[in-house]
């Protein structure tokens, strides 16, 4: 008898694209970039999630951690309207301390500007935009970007 057996095509080589993006972390009271792997298809809800997800065993020892580690319950919803991200942050963000709320916000702001096409992050609650610190503590009422948190960087 003979057998005949079924040839499973390879993948596609657009299935198997990745693409190296650079995610911002938190380092004592400053933020540092580092270059991960993503799908090449990501958007910013990929993104957030990256940063809810974590680092890896390794990078944690070496004092990064994200501020939103396994903390989804502080984004309710994230939009792209037109070239303007819009991030509905639960209430359990404002029982952050002010520093932690500036790390996050600086986190959240230099990922997504950095890696998307957009010129900005709009925080809003409760369906109204939410006036946010920048790095120094200053009211922001406006969408984000990377010039009110770059400061950030120079601390890590």
């Amino acid at each position: 008898p003979t057998t005949t057996n079924a040839v499973t095509p390879p993948e596609s080589i657009a299935e198997k694209r990745n693409s190296a993006v650079i995610a911002y972390f938190i380092q004592g009271e400053g933020l540092l970039g580092q270059a991960v792997v993503v799908d090449s298809q990501y958007s910013a809800t990929d993104l957030i999630n990256f940063l809810i997800e974590g680092l890896a065993l390794d990078d944690t020892a070496s004092g990064l951690r994200s501020g939103l580690a396994q903390r989804a319950d502080l984004i309710d919803e994230v939009l792209v309207e037109s070239n303007i991200v819009r991030l509905k942050l639960s209430l359990q963000f404002n029982e952050l301390p002010g520093i932690e709320q500036i790390l996050v916000l600086g986190q959240i702001t230099l990922t997504l500007v950095t890696n998307l096409e957009i010129s900005g992050v709009e925080f809003f609650q409760n369906e109204s935009v939410l006036v946010v610190p920048d790095a120094r503590g200053q009211p922001i009422s406006r969408p984000t970007t990377r010039s009110d948190y770059v400061e950030l960087l120079l601390k890590s």
